[in-house]
């Protein structure tokens, strides 16, 4: 990415932050930057942002629910493209029913999703207690969490040595060049993996062995099963482990990263990587 669009992008997105800091009616905790952006790892040349906004004064995260389609998300919208200064900068492009505010920045083409939080890690005291209450959650509350996540997602991250970033922009590039429904959490987590237990956590591994790791995995897609104990125990919550294929978010047990990817998109997986092996022997 260019310094000088790097360094623009920066101060707009600067700028975005003391706006939504001053949202009216609503207590803010902070802002925090995810996505590929807070993780070092983007490769787009038009950057994706996550900025996270941990809102005060919600007891439970039912009722932050409630009032994220109804009251939350509305505000965000309507601060961010009625404001008579934002409007001609910022462009609303969807609105995600329950989780976060699309928007895109046409002129350093940049697009931000804001995605509204609570701070669950400081209300429990631990992670151990956070994964305790999600656990006690029905399922259709558990995706909620993951945005309250983000900062230990990007800690993980962040943690990984650079070679490893290298390699997952790599296969990022490559998911990008092939249009593949791939996850970018997934290439993500596929690298580091790869880098623990198929390179012996060597830092100054060859780029091309990784990406014939990572193929290799990814040309039997649906036999996935990857999991990290950096900050829980796997087996403790294996009554919520899903069928293959996953790869579970260190920072939540209850994430698969895999997600819901059509047969088709599974098929196009497959045949790529076992293209782009065949290319690389």
């Amino acid at each position: 990415m260019p310094v000088v669009f790097k360094n623009r992008m920066n101060q707009t997105i600067q700028h975005l932050y003391l706006h939504l800091e001053r949202l009216p009616g609503f207590s803010i905790d902070r802002i925090f930057r995810g996505g590929s952006m807070g993780k070092v790892t983007a490769v787009k040349t038009m950057p994706d942002i996550d900025l996270i906004i941990f809102f005060k004064g919600y007891r439970s995260m039912s009722s932050f629910i409630k009032a994220k389609d109804t009251e939350i998300l509305p505000a965000i919208e309507y601060h961010l493209t009625k404001s008579p200064v934002y409007s001609r900068h910022w462009k609303h492009t969807r609105t995600s029913k329950g989780y976060h505010v699309s928007l895109e920045m046409d002129e350093y083409k940049i697009k931000v999703d804001i995605v509204p939080a609570i701070n669950v890690i400081g209300a429990r005291g631990g992670m151990a207690k956070v994964y305790e209450q999600i656990a006690s959650e029905p399922d259709v509350i558990r995706p909620h969490y993951s945005a309250c996540l983000a900062p230990k997602q990007c800690e993980f991250m962040n943690n990984q040595p650079q070679q490893v970033k290298t390699l997952i922009k790599l296969v990022k590039y490559w998911k990008e060049c092939n249009n593949l429904e791939l996850k970018s959490y997934l290439c993500e987590l596929l690298a580091v993996h790869v880098f623990r237990k198929d390179l012996d956590k060597d830092t100054s591994f060859n780029l091309k062995d990784g990406m014939i790791h990572v193929l290799r995995y990814l040309k039997k897609y649906e036999t996935l099963q990857i999991k990290f104990k950096d900050y829980y125990v796997p087996d403790h919550w294996k009554l919520y482990l899903p069928s293959p294929p996953y790869v579970l978010d260190p920072a939540n047990p209850f994430m698969n990263t895999c997600g819901d990817i059509s047969r088709s998109g599974v098929r196009k997986i497959k045949a790529c990587a076992r293209k782009t092996l065949s290319a690389l022997k």
